[in-house]
């Protein structure tokens, strides 16, 4: 059954704006413009990903409102903009000084605003952003639906009735996904309709539902590089599906021995993806020692896979909530080998293997957990 709602925030790899600093190819694009009446030495900041993991981090001095900024981008791509009056860069991306703007290959963009807050930026000379306003004027009135009503049933209004305020949550929330997943299909030649599938999609898709929302797209948009990159995460995902054998894997554990999958063929095992940084796999961290500490002794255990990058925060996390099972981790961060090869695109993330070695569950979470050990191990 497909999920009702998906997190308005997930620890994503595709959230991470990551590679800091430019790129070694010559300028492509340009991005100009006036912010107001700003003086130096206030800047603007512009952060994109290209590829993957590849991205760019740079910032240009603005005077008396003007900038120009002239970089590199392969594809087209969704950059962060951010204003910092001091110029300085710390917590940048955390203000509410900021926009987004699709730039792309041979552009010369143009950014104006009313005045100084560069959130009510006004863009042309782009196309694919174009596309974008295309598509926000279409799902904004689904957002503003969908928000409003959310505010309202977790407000502390005397009298609400929750239960009503839930459903209407549900329709709400459907209705908003029903416009993603109608615009991709209305727009098949647009590339941000590859971004907006993704939306759609959220961190754990259904395959069956998704691959034909991707075959549908144009061919151009299939074959750019974004859709390149979204057909091969199609087949990752298609490697551990629910029924099929789970892909193998060999990983370092805390005292860098190595342990494989197959060690533990003919037990249930619940391979755990976490990070000593996400806090919801933290929070998550009591529900699974419960759930090992009652079917241990019923052919049944847990390995813990770290998406961490640090071995000291790794070994901090585990000791500090008291976590008993096989750990492993290459310390590659979001590049770990077998977070890849089970598209993991979010943490926490799990899936339950049968003693013969096929993916028989995913992503069971909280009381989720506990009903399907109950249900396989319980009697």
């Amino acid at each position: 059954m497909r999920r009702q709602f998906r997190n308005v925030i997930t620890f994503a790899a595709a959230g991470l704006l990551i590679a800091a600093g430019a790129q070694a190819q010559q300028p492509n694009f340009v991005l100009k413009g006036k912010i107001g009446d700003l003086p130096s030495p206030a800047k603007l900041y512009i952060a994109y990903t290209t590829t993957g993991t590849q991205g760019t981090y740079d910032s240009v001095t603005i005077h008396d409102g003007r900038f120009e900024i002239r970089q590199y981008v392969a594809h087209p791509a969704k950059a962060l903009l951010s204003v910092s009056r001091t110029g300085v860069s710390k917590r940048l991306f955390a203000t509410g000084d900021l926009t987004f703007v699709y730039i792309e290959p041979g552009a010369e963009i143009e950014l104006s605003t009313p005045g100084n807050d560069i959130s009510a930026a006004v863009f042309k000379g782009s196309v694919t952003q174009t596309q974008y306003e295309v598509f926000r004027k279409k799902i904004k009135p689904l957002e503003i639906t969908r928000d409003s009503i959310w505010r309202l049933r977790y407000s502390k209004t005397p009298g609400l009735d929750t239960a009503a305020m839930a459903k209407q949550v549900t329709v709400a929330m459907n209705a908003y996904l029903a416009g993603l997943k109608q615009f991709v299909s209305a727009h098949p030649d647009f590339y941000v309709s590859l971004d907006v599938l993704d939306l759609y999609a959220g961190a754990n898709f259904d395959l069956a539902e998704i691959t034909p929302l991707f075959n549908a797209l144009s061919k151009k948009t299939k074959t750019s590089p974004k859709g390149l990159e979204y057909a091969d995460r199609l087949r990752n995902a298609s490697r551990s599906v629910i029924g099929k054998p789970a892909p193998a894997f060999s990983m370092a554990d805390t005292l860098g021995k190595k342990v494989s999958l197959s060690d533990f063929k003919g037990k249930y095992v619940l391979v755990d993806f976490w990070a000593s940084w996400c806090g919801p796999c933290r929070e998550e961290n009591p529900n699974v020692i419960a759930a090992y500490r009652q079917y241990r002794d019923k052919n049944f255990t847990v390995l813990g896979i770290s998406l961490d990058s640090k071995k000291g925060d790794w070994m901090k996390a585990i000791h500090h909530d008291q976590l008993e099972w096989t750990q492993v981790s290459d310390l590659k961060g979001w590049k770990n080998d077998a977070a890849v090869m089970y598209d993991v695109k979010a943490v926490p993330h799990n899936v339950l293997i049968d003693p013969s070695g096929n993916i028989i569950a995913k992503n069971l979470r909280g009381e989720a957990l506990q009903k399907e050990l109950q249900r396989i191990l319980g009697k």
